[in-house]
């Protein structure tokens, strides 16, 4: 394998590099062998945009699941928060969400339609605040 530096910049070697290194440090410290959790972390190749949408959303809804938040645009570290809040400063993050169709529109538009897929993904946990028609202006 490549320098430290190469290695980090994959997402899925720098996680399994900070879980064998934690694990051999506690392993040491309570005298024992064996994964820290179990099972080594494992990563899924995405290779559509229809996947990543829906993984995109998962995450985003992930603060409303534990009950951080009513909405997920309110949660200050999740993406969506970020576009909403911010209005993407400095363009940090991309608005191309991998479809196909999200060529075809401009910034605000492509943001507005991730909202309502989001919105639509986390539907069936929170029918009351999850709709198309939240979605249509910030707030």
């Amino acid at each position: 394998m490549g320098s430290r530096k190469e290695k980090w910049g994959n997402v899925s070697e720098f996680t399994r590099e900070i879980k064998l290194e934690l694990a051999r440090y506690y392993n040491k410290r309570h005298n024992r062998r064996g994964y820290f959790w179990g099972d080594r972390f494992k990563s899924v190749l995405v290779e559509n945009g229809e996947t990543l949408i829906n993984y995109l959303a998962y995450i985003d809804l992930n603060p409303i699941r534990a009950g951080l938040v009513e909405l997920p645009e309110d949660y200050r570290w999740c993406s969506l928060a970020y576009h909403v809040q911010t209005d993407n400063k400095d363009n940090f993050l991309s608005l191309d969400f991998g479809l196909s169709e999200f060529g075809h529109m401009d910034a605000s538009s492509r943001l507005q339609h991730y909202r309502r897929h989001v919105y639509e993904a986390g539907a069936i946990a929170r029918p009351d605040k999850m709709t198309a028609e939240t979605t249509d202006g910030h707030r």
